[in-house]
């Protein structure tokens, strides 16, 4: 919370808020002048099918009374599921978090840019305006898909790898992040192998223990919101993943049967 406060009182940060939310809504503007309203892709409304369930029956299904394993954003379907229980209008709940996730992903990547470079961090606000003004960004942003809540906690955690310091819940904060992001693409996993990497190898400034204790931690913090979505998953499939997961890989399956210097 300290931590907020701080970011809103840099009133150049205030501007990366606005931008976001403004952008997001003239991208929206057109739609709602129409007054037809929609998502540009077929994920958006499986989305919604997966959180309106969730929220009527308290249980996992995409057709009503059958348990589906086929989600693989449970985190974005959860929080989806929120707006429902508090009896919002699923299109203002889904484009009002699109929009905070565009906000977060340019604070994050002001704060990013001043931590990587503090001699000019006076310009980190600068970075975060263009990020959020990128235009596939505001287009996800309306989207109703989970792209931007997983860019944001994948550089969350990024932003967090590089506050570890000795203490113990640095790292757990890296894994927590981490594994949260995994919840919303599973696409996560491996930038959280790398942060695991790059707590080993790169902070020089701890001792080895130290270094080793801080990526089991990140580890074990990763796991733990993941140890349910897997067991879930095996009860429902008999596949730790979702079965979508493995959908994609039978789609390209003829491109990963190809010798590697092939594929591209």
């Amino acid at each position: 919370m300290t931590r907020l406060k701080l970011i809103w009182a840099d009133k150049a940060l205030r501007w990366v808020v606005l931008a976001a939310l403004v952008a997001t809504f003239l991208y929206l503007l057109p739609t709602i002048i129409a007054g037809g309203a929609g998502f540009p892709l077929d994920d958006g409304w499986i989305h919604q099918t997966y959180a309106r369930n969730l929220a009527r029956t308290g249980r996992w299904e995409y057709v009503p009374g059958v348990v589906s394993a086929g989600s693989t954003a449970p985190l974005w379907t959860i929080w989806l599921a929120l707006g429902y229980l508090l009896h919002l209008p699923y299109f203002f709940w889904v484009f009002l978090s699109g929009a905070v996730s565009l906000a977060w992903i340019g604070l994050v990547s002001a704060r990013l840019w001043q931590t990587l470079w503090p001699a000019e961090a006076d310009r980190g606000w600068q970075i975060g305006l263009l990020v959020v003004l990128v235009w596939p960004l505001i287009w996800a942003a309306g989207s109703g898909m989970e792209t931007l809540l997983f860019i944001a906690l994948g550089l969350q955690a990024i932003l967090a790898y590089y506050q570890v310091g000795p203490s113990r819940w640095g790292a757990a904060r890296v894994g927590l992040l981490a594994g949260m992001m995994i919840l919303v693409r599973p696409d996560g996993l491996p930038l959280l192998l790398l942060l695991a990497l790059a707590l080993l190898v790169g902070t020089p400034g701890l001792t080895w223990r130290q270094r080793l204790t801080n990526v089991l931690l990140t580890l074990a913090a990763a796991a733990l919101p993941l140890i349910p979505y897997f067991l879930f998953n095996r009860w429902a499939s008999d596949q730790w993943w979702p079965n979508t997961f493995y959908a994609k890989q039978s789609e390209y399956a003829m491109l990963l049967a190809e010798p590697l210097w092939q594929r591209f």
